[in-house]
C-alpha cells in the first residue's frame, strides 16, 4: 500500500480553483507546498493569518491559522504525529463547524487517516463524511484520492473485491498526467491480486506502475522512493514465485537504496525477504553478508518499532545457526524492546486522551462565553464529540492491552523455546560423557587383551575378542559424532524419508514437519517463523492431508515414525 499517503492527502489540494469561498484555503495550500518540509515558512503563513484574524476579526483568518498549524506536523513518528495533529483537527472541526466544506473534507479525511490502524471503523465513517463534503461541491476536486483511501481501508479489512473496486474507480478519476497517483493505484491492484494468491497479475499489475513512473523524466524525490517501493514489491511477489534470481536483483536494489537513504524500516523490511531468500536458495554465504550489513546499522534509540524488527532477523539467524549464546543475549535484548515499546504505547495514548480531553473542555467554556444564545446547539456539538472521545479513548486503551497481551505471550513463548534449546543441548552433553566412559572402560578391557597375549599360547581367540571389543569402540565414536551433528545428519534423513513419502510438500511445509516432528507447538513455531499460530495450524492440516494422516492421529508422533 502507499505508504506516503498523507503526502499524496497534501498535494490533491493543487487540483482545484474553486470559485466560493473555499478557494481561499486551496490558495493557503498552494502556499504550504513548496515548503512543506520546512517549518519555518509554514509558521510565518500560520501567524500571518493569525494578524489578519486579529486586525478584521474574520473567523474564516482564525480558520485559516488553524489549517496551516496542521502542516507543521507533516514530518515525524506517525504516534508522534498522531497526539499533536488529533486534537488540531477537532479543533477546526469544531470552529469550523461546517461553515466550509473545503476544511470539513480535509478533516475528516486526515482523521480517516489517523486512525486507519488503530480504529477502522471509525476510519471508515470518516472517509464517507470527507466524500459526504467533497460531493458537496459539484465538480468533485478531490474524489479520487478519497476513493484510494476508501479503498485502503477495504484492503485492510481484507474484503478485497471491494478494495478493487474503489481503486479502480480512483484510477478513473485521477488525470492520466499524474504519474505518481496512477502509479499507485496499479500497485494496489498489485496488492489485492497477491492476498488472493494470484501473484501472476500482482506482477503485471505492479509492473504497470513502475513503467508509469519510469515514462517520466525528472523524478522528484517522492516519485523516486515510490518507484523504489514499487521494485521492492515486484522483487516479493517474484520470490513468491519462486524466480529466486529476479527476485534477488530487484531486493538487492531496494536494499541498498534504503540503506543510502537512512530509510531503516525499508532496509530491514527488504533484508528480511532476501535472507528468507538465501535460506530457501541455500546461499549461506549470502546470508551472513545481510546480516553483517544490518549490524552497521544504527537505529536512532526512539525508533523501537525498527529495532524489534531487526532483533527479530537476527533471533532467528542465531536460532538457524544453533548459537546459544548469542540467541540468549537477543532474545532477552527483544524482552526489553517489547516492553519499552509498551511504554511508549501508553504515554502516547495518554497524552492523545488528555489533549483531547482538554481541547473539548476548553471548547465548551469559550463556546458558551462567546454566544449565550445559540448555547445549546454548541453544547450537542461539543457532547458528541465527548462522546466520541471517550470512545476513542476507550478503544485505544483496549488496542494497547490487548496488543500488550499479545507481546507478553510471544516473549514467554522466546523463553519456553530458549530454555528447551538450551536443556536439548544439555542432554546432548550428558550422552555424550556416558559414551566417553564406556569407550574408556572398552579401552581397559583391550589393554588387559593385549597383555594376556604375551602370557598366553592361544591369541587367535584373544585376537576375536579384542576384534568385537573394537568394533564397539567404533560404534560408541559414531554415536558421538551422530549426537554432536545431529542436527543436520538426522534432521537431513528425516527430510529426505518425508520427501519420498510426499512429493509435493513444499519447502516451507517440509521445514514446519521438523518443528512438528519435535512436537512444539503452535504458539511457538509462530514464534520462530514470525507469523501467527492460526497460520501454523492452517499449515499443519494441510500437511496432514497431504500425507494421508488420520484426523485422529497425532501428527508429531506420526513423523516421529518415519
Amino acid at each position: 500500500m502507499l505508504k506516503a499517503f498523507y503526502l499524496l492527502f497534501i498535494f490533491f489540494f493543487l487540483s482545484c480553483k474553486e470559485e466560493n469561498s473555499n478557494a481561499y484555503f486551496y490558495e493557503i495550500t498552494k502556499e504550504i507546498i513548496p515548503v512543506r518540509y520546512e517549518r519555518g515558512p509554514i509558521s510565518k503563513i500560520q501567524e500571518r493569518e493569525l494578524e489578519k484574524f486579529k486586525k478584521y476579526n474574520n473567523e474564516k483568518y482564525l480558520i485559516g491559522s488553524k489549517y496551516a498549524q496542521l502542516f507543521l506536523y507533516h514530518e515525524g513518528d506517525s504516534s508522534e504525529k498522531s497526539f499533536v495533529q488529533i486534537p488540531l483537527v477537532f479543533q477546526l472541526l469544531w470552529l469550523n463547524n461546517d461553515k466550509h466544506s473545503f476544511i470539513s473534507m480535509a478533516c475528516y479525511a486526515l482523521l480517516a487517516f489517523q486512525f486507519e490502524n488503530t480504529s477502522p471503523d471509525l476510519a471508515m465513517k470518516f472517509i464517507d463524511d470527507a466524500i459526504r463534503f467533497n460531493k458537496k461541491d459539484p465538480k468533485e476536486y478531490f474524489i479520487a484520492h478519497l476513493y484510494h483511501m476508501k479503498g485502503r481501508l477495504y484492503f485492510n479489512d481484507q474484503k478485497y473485491s471491494k478494495a478493487q473496486f474503489y481503486f479502480q474507480l480512483a484510477l478513473r478519476k485521477f488525470p492520466k498526467d499524474d504519474f505518481l497517483y496512477v502509479a499507485s493505484m496499479y500497485n494496489n491492484f498489485g496488492l489485492v491480486y497477491n492476498k488472493i494468491r494470484n501473484n501472476k497479475r500482482a506482477i503485471e499489475e505492479v509492473g504497470k506502475g513502475i513503467e508509469v513512473l519510469k515514462k517520466k523524466s525528472n523524478l522528484s524525490g517522492t516519485e523516486i522512493n515510490f518507484l523504489y517501493l514499487m521494485r521492492g514489491y515486484l522483487g516479493t511477489y517474484l520470490y513468491e514465485n519462486r524466480n529466486y534470481k529476479m527476485a534477488e536483483d530487484e531486493l538487492r536494489q531496494v536494499f541498498n537504496y534504503y540503506r543510502n537513504t537512512l530509510n531503516y524500516k525499508g532496509a530491514i523490511a527488504c533484508a528480511e525477504k532476501l535472507i528468507n531468500l538465501y535460506y530457501e536458495s541455500q546461499q549461506q554465504f549470502k546470508i551472513i553478508a545481510i546480516i553483517n550489513l544490518l549490524k552497521e546499522l544504527r537505529i536512532p534509540p526512539k525508533n523501537t518499532t525498527d529495532e524489534i524488527a531487526l532483533n527479530g532477523i537476527f533471533q532467528k539467524y542465531y536460532s538457524y545457526k544453533n548459537d546459544v549464546g548469542n540467541l540468549k543475549k537477543i532474545s532477552q535484548r527483544l524482552i526489553e524492546l517489547n516492553h519499552k515499546l509498551n511504554l511508549e504505547s501508553m504515554k502516547n495514548t495518554k497524552i492523545i486522551t488528555t489533549a483531547l480531553n482538554n481541547n473539548l473542555i476548553h471548547g465548551l467554556v469559550k463556546k458558551r462565553s462567546d454566544d449565550i444564545a445559540s448555547s445549546r446547539k454548541k453544547y450537542q456539538t461539543v457532547e458528541a464529540l465527548i462522546i466520541l472521545t471517550v470512545i476513542l479513548s476507550a478503544g485505544i486503551i483496549l488496542r494497547m492491552f490487548l496488543n500488550s497481551k499479545r507481546k507478553m505471550k510471544d516473549i514467554e513463548c522466546q523463553k519456553k523455546l530458549l530454555k528447551n534449546s538450551i536443556s536439548f543441548q544439555e542432554q546432548k552433553i550428558s550422552l555424550l560423557y556416558q559414551n566417553i566412559s564406556l569407550k574408556q572402560q572398552v579401552e581397559e578391557i583391550i589393554m588387559d587383551n593385549l597383555k594376556r597375549i604375551k602370557n598366553e599360547n592361544d591369541s587367535e581367540s584373544i585376537v576375536r575378542e579384542m576384534t568385537l571389543k573394537i568394533n564397539s569402540l567404533m560404534n560408541i565414536d559414531k554415536k558421538s559424532v551422530n549426537l554432536i551433528h545431529e542436527s543436520s545428519v538426522e534432521n537431513k534423513q528425516f527430510i529426505e524419508n518425508l520427501t519420498k513419502r510426499c512429493e509435493n510438500l513444499t519447502k516451507t511445509e517440509l521445514r514446519l514437519c521438523s518443528y512438528f516432528r519435535m512436537d512444539l507447538s503452535a504458539k511457538e513455531i509462530s514464534a520462530i517463523e514470525n507469523t501467527s499460530p492460526g497460520t501454523i495450524r492452517v499449515h499443519k492440516t494441510k500437511i496432514k492431508n497431504k500425507l494421508n494422516v488420520p484426523k485422529t492421529q497425532n501428527l508429531s508422533s506420526f513423523l516421529i515414525e518415519l
